[in-house]
């Protein structure tokens, strides 16, 4: 069962962002993870598909930036 909240790490494919999504994900929360690359975003997920969703985007743009808040909003809303 995870535990209440939502954690959004950025990087989350590689490195420190994916050492704190996979550190998140093994104490239980659900995590959002944002990262560039799908396929190394798709990996973390596979550790644990039910407590990790991904958005690969650029966050140094601002459209895309939009895009992820709005992608965060409506995942919170099925968590409920």
């Amino acid at each position: 069962m995870a535990k209440n909240g939502l954690f959004v790490v950025t990087g989350a494919g590689s490195g420190i962002g994916a050492a704190i999504a996979k550190a998140l994900l093994d104490q239980g929360f659900y995590v959002f993870g944002l990262g560039r690359t799908t396929s190394k975003l798709a990996a973390v997920k596979n550790l644990n598909p039910e407590h990790f969703d991904f958005l690969a985007c650029d966050l140094k743009r601002a459209d895309e930036c939009e895009r992820a808040v709005s992608a965060v909003k409506a995942r919170l809303l099925t968590l409920g």
